[in-house]
Formats: C-alpha cells, sequence, structure tokens
C-alpha cells in the first residue's frame, strides 16, 4: 500500500447510531483531508465493536454511551440525544418536546435487542419506573421509518 501513495491505516468499528449520526459525517471531512491514510470502516452492534477492540481486530470503536466497556479506554463524542419518530397522526405528533414517561404510555418500535439502543431504553425505564411496551424490534433505522410512516 505505500507504493500506492497510502500512509496509513487504520480500521474502525462503529454502531449504526453512532456512524449515522455523526461517524460517517466526521470520516468524509477527514478522508478528504487526509487522502493517504486508508480508513477500514465496519458497521456492527456495539458489543461486536466491543469484542473487535478488545480481540485487536479494529484499532477504533465508535460505540453507544452507557455500555459496559471493561478494560477499555472510552473518550465522549458527539453527544446526541434520542428522539421519538412518530406518524402525523399521533398524539404526540404536534408537541414539542416529551418525556420518556410520555413515550413509555406508547406501543415502541425499537432497534432489534444485538443493539444497545433497548438496552439504554430497558435501562432508564427500570431508573424512572414506566414499563415499556416493546411491540416490534427491527435491524435498522430505515425499516423502523418504514413502519412508523404506515
Amino acid at each position: 500500500e505505500h507504493r500506492s501513495g497510502i500512509r496509513g491505516y487504520v480500521r474502525i468499528s462503529s454502531s449504526s447510531s453512532v456512524l449515522i449520526g455523526r461517524l460517517a459525517a466526521d470520516l468524509s471531512i477527514f478522508a478528504k483531508k487526509e487522502p493517504d491514510i486508508k480508513v477500514d470502516l465496519e458497521e456492527r452492534p456495539t458489543h461486536e465493536t466491543l469484542d473487535s477492540l478488545l480481540t485487536k481486530r479494529v484499532d477504533i470503536g465508535a460505540i453507544v454511551g452507557g455500555t459496559e466497556r471493561g478494560r477499555i479506554e472510552t473518550f465522549p463524542y458527539g453527544g446526541d440525544r434520542l428522539c421519538v419518530a412518530v406518524h402525523t397522526r399521533h398524539p404526540l405528533a404536534k408537541r414539542a418536546r416529551v418525556s420518556f414517561s410520555d413515550i413509555a404510555r406508547y406501543d415502541l418500535i425499537t432497534l432489534d435487542h444485538s443493539t444497545a439502543l433497548p438496552r439504554l431504553l430497558a435501562d432508564r425505564a427500570r431508573v424512572l419506573g414506566p414499563y415499556l411496551n416493546v411491540r416490534v424490534q427491527v435491524t435498522s433505522f430505515q425499516v423502523m421509518g418504514l413502519m412508523v410512516s404506515k
């Protein structure tokens, strides 16, 4: 790779939510500024990203906060806020802000249990008290959006 001009190589694994939320745009900017550095990016659930870090299959992992990380050193990145997507006819659609207890009263569509998001929601529900009624679990934000829109 050095003969072809590549001067560096970094392997990154990232959860979907981090990748969509910010990392993809940041990596795009980085690739333009640093064309001699090759980036190998894998989209993986948080637990797989952590495993890849521990087994040294990747150099950097981008995960959802609040996840047990064991002996891996972490640094804050992003600071995204969760949002709720509802159909335009849903009772919460016209509200500018909703609380966690507001959404807990309704059936939820979440990402499947292999991702960090359902665990974060369940942890929050345990702290705040409302029981979550997860009606459907899907594998992507795109499918989630399609289900909400119908």
